[in-house]
């Protein structure tokens, strides 16, 4: 089985995993979702829309593409 790389995805991010932060992503409006990463990829809990956290494949992709970026609070 191959390294698991998720930590140094985190890293590269300046965070840690199981660290939480904010992603903002902005299509038909500024969205900001609650994120943390994980060993198994990106979480997301959208605080008001749902009370579950889940994994968001689509937006570690934006994430590594530039077209969402994290920001501080």
């Amino acid at each position: 089985m191959a390294e698991n790389k998720m930590s140094q995805v985190a890293v590269m991010f300046g965070k840690k995993l199981g660290e939480e932060f904010k992603i903002k992503w902005e299509y038909l409006g500024i969205n900001i979702y609650d994120c943390r990463f994980e060993e198994n990829g990106l979480f997301t809990h959208y605080e008001e829309e749902y009370d579950d956290v889940y994994e968001d494949n689509d937006l570690l992709k934006m994430l590594l593409t530039g077209e969402a970026v994290i920001v501080d609070d």
